[in-house]
């Protein structure tokens, strides 16, 4: 049998032991939980952490074990943790509201309403109080944050501020803060231009992501020359995370985290199977450009190599004329570069210069379709998933469903409006269009739109290997 997946060196962690810098970007630290998670889960063991801003809240935990404990305090976060003393001025105000000042009905979406709670409220405290009061946040944090523990955990700890008064990054680990002034540090470490600038003997400081968002570089000073980065993609300055002399593990979100202040329990959750799977990836346990695949090795014959034949097939669909200024291969050439990026991520055992079409196209397919990727798939679970995403594109009459005001309606509040209209033209391209005109579209499908056309490809030939 055939061998799909090349061995790549899965990264040795038995005779390693690793420094972890965790960078900042608010809620986007929910993030760092899901990579805590594999990162327990596969044993890798870790002998000092270093955090800025949030970083330094979730390496605080990190250093004393507390996963569980981590996870729920971020699924328990809500912006009036850090509004209290709005919050109580806003109940005064609505408890002194006439009846008549109530009729109105709020016709805000819920999205609007959302934002009015969170950035206004947050910026009107900034200016009547000149900063956000941290205290609230202090008084959480201490439910969190065992300092005893902390000092004498195995695991060592840094954090990261910026000394407003010369602008300099500050390293502070946990050995050199004063007994009790722990959390004041942490503080330090997140405090963002909206939060009052906290003062630690007469300095002030700022958040740790103006100078070193990705504390590499105290990891590095401290002796560990493997050090695992976890990069949130948050505003600041990446000042170490380039530091010469490191084998570095670089795990970054492969989505959008949500906003820097997003306080929504869906994102969170989703941000922590995020960085789970990113960080499993990386650790190359599984493959995939887009997708989350395991390295088993598929059953369905439906993903069987290219045979000779099919490569006539394609070859004949994607030939153009011959001209001077267009050469006859260049819609394959064009489809098959977009493929190598995805065939090189899956790490396929191919032949040189050869590109394993069906895998490739599979992810490509899937995602055409909207397929889930937040999972763990074997190449058989995803070629099932879009198959059948598939069926129930051929199942709708789009006649119908196009005639039909509510449809377009909800057609046209989804995010990508044009993907679901043109995956719905995909039942007529595989299954009405014939071979000639096929032949007519694909080569000039290819250029402008060539994942549109793997789809389109990968559907025909699903059809064609199924009636074989």
């Amino acid at each position: 049998m055939k061998t799909y997946f090349t061995q790549k060196k899965i990264i040795k962690t038995d005779s390693i032991v690793y420094g972890l810098a965790l960078g900042g970007g608010g809620t986007k630290g929910s993030y760092e939980i899901g990579v805590w998670e594999y990162l327990a889960e596969a044993k890798i063991p870790i002998g000092a952490v270093a955090g800025t801003s949030i970083g330094s809240v979730n390496g605080a935990m990190f250093a004393t074990g507390q996963l569980y404990k981590a996870k729920e305090a971020w699924l328990s976060l809500d912006i009036g943790l850090l509004l209290k003393s709005v919050e109580q001025k806003e109940q005064k105000e609505k408890e002194d509201t006439t009846e008549a000042s109530k009729k109105p009905n709020d016709w805000r979406p819920d999205f609007l309403k959302v934002f009015d709670k969170d950035m206004p409220s947050m910026i009107r405290q900034y200016f009547e109080n000149g900063g956000i009061d941290m205290e609230p946040l202090k008084e959480f944090l201490a439910t969190l944050i065992d300092e005893t523990k902390l000092r004498s955990s195995r695991i060592g700890y840094t954090l990261s501020a910026t000394d407003v008064t010369n602008f300099e990054p500050k390293y502070f680990n946990v050995a050199a803060i004063p007994e009790g002034q722990l959390l004041d540090h942490i503080l330090a470490s997140c405090s963002v231009p909206v939060f009052k600038l906290p003062e630690i003997d007469g300095i002030k400081y700022l958040d740790g992501g103006f100078h070193d968002n990705i504390p590499v570089g105290p990891l590095y000073e401290q002796g560990f020359k493997h050090i695992i980065a976890v990069d949130l993609s948050g505003l600041g300055i990446n000042r170490s995370l380039k530091t010469k002399g490191v084998d570095l593990i670089h795990i970054k979100n492969s989505e959008h985290l949500g906003a820097t202040f997003q306080f929504d329990k869906e994102q969170m959750k989703r941000n922590m199977r995020l960085g789970y799977l990113d960080a499993k990836k990386v650790f190359q346990e599984l493959v995939g450009h887009v997708y989350f695949l395991t390295r088993e090795v598929p059953k369905n014959p439906l993903l069987n190599p290219l045979t000779d034949e099919e490569l006539v097939w394609l070859d004949n669909l994607l030939t153009l004329p011959q001209t001077r200024l267009v050469k006859a291969d260049l819609a394959q050439s064009t489809l098959f570069r977009h493929l190598e990026k995805y065939r090189q991520d899956l790490g396929l055992d191919a032949e040189p210069g050869e590109v394993n079409f069906i895998f490739a196209a599979l992810e490509i397919t899937a995602e055409q379709l909207g397929i889930e990727r937040l999972r763990e798939y074997t190449l058989d679970e995803l070629l099932q998933e879009a198959l059948s995403a598939y069926d129930h594109l051929e199942q709708t009459d789009r006649k119908e469903e196009t005639e039909n005001w509510n449809w377009l309606w909800q057609t046209l509040k989804k995010k990508n409006v044009p993907k679901v209209l043109a995956n719905s033209y995909l039942p007529e391209i595989v299954e009405k269009y014939t071979p000639d005109e096929r032949e007519s579209l694909f080569p000039l499908m290819s250029m402008p739109l060539p994942r549109y056309t793997i789809t389109a490809l990968f559907l025909l030939l699903m059809k064609k290997r199924k009636s074989a």
